[in-house]
């Protein structure tokens, strides 16, 4: 899997990138116990996806006017990675290797969303700010996401510290991809089962 390394004034990002894509952009940290952006700075900041494998599933559960939005469930699809660890944590990520090898686990992780991380999901695309965003989240939700902007950065920081989502000081200039069934022509993830029925064919944002 390429890393591609982001440094920003706060830290470095590692943004799992899938496509060799130039990341000059202007980023934002939104860990504010590290000295990251507050919630309340976050008003227009553009949340935007990078290049990951995703697709759409199931019926429509949100009916929304909105460029891009389907209202379904999103599935998030990523190679399944053992990292450098130490000590006991090492140990029992070799028992973790060894038992993949022996029953043939599955080399590709796949991460559904729910109802409300999906929306969120499809509204990054870069051509919302992180207040559009909320106020949409606010509509279709209403006291299930209170308080919406703290849940939704919660959200989008979990996102980010997966190398998932960016937030961006300006409008996406759309210098990567990120739509859905993006693949690494170096790396490619295999097709999906047919029997989760995903759909990953494109939209008009």
């Amino acid at each position: 899997m390429v890393f591609e390394e982001l440094y920003t004034k706060r830290r470095i990002i590692k943004i799992n990138i899938h496509f060799r894509y130039n990341f000059n952009v202007n980023l934002i940290v939104l860990d504010s116990r590290n000295g990251g952006v507050k919630i309340n700075d976050l008003s227009e900041f553009y949340p935007t996806r990078t290049p990951v494998w995703w697709a759409r599933r199931g019926l429509v559960e949100l009916d929304l006017d909105e460029p891009g939005v389907t209202g379904r469930l999103i599935v998030i699809r990523i190679w399944k990675e053992f990292h450098n660890l130490r000590g006991f944590r090492k140990i029992f990520q070799n028992l973790e290797k060894l038992m993949f090898k022996i029953t043939g686990g599955p080399k590709v992780l796949r991460r559904p969303l729910d109802d409300m991380n999906s929306l969120l999901w499809e509204l990054s695309n870069g051509f919302r700010t992180f207040r559009e965003i909320c106020k949409i989240l606010d509509d279709v939700f209403a006291e299930h996401i209170h308080p919406v902007e703290e849940r939704t950065a919660m959200a989008l920081r979990q996102f980010e510290s997966l190398g998932f989502i960016v937030m961006l000081k300006e409008k996406f200039d759309q210098s990567w991809l990120n739509g859905p069934g993006l693949n690494n022509l170096e790396n490619p993830l295999p097709d999906p089962d047919p029997k989760l029925g995903l759909d990953w064919s494109p939209l008009e944002e």
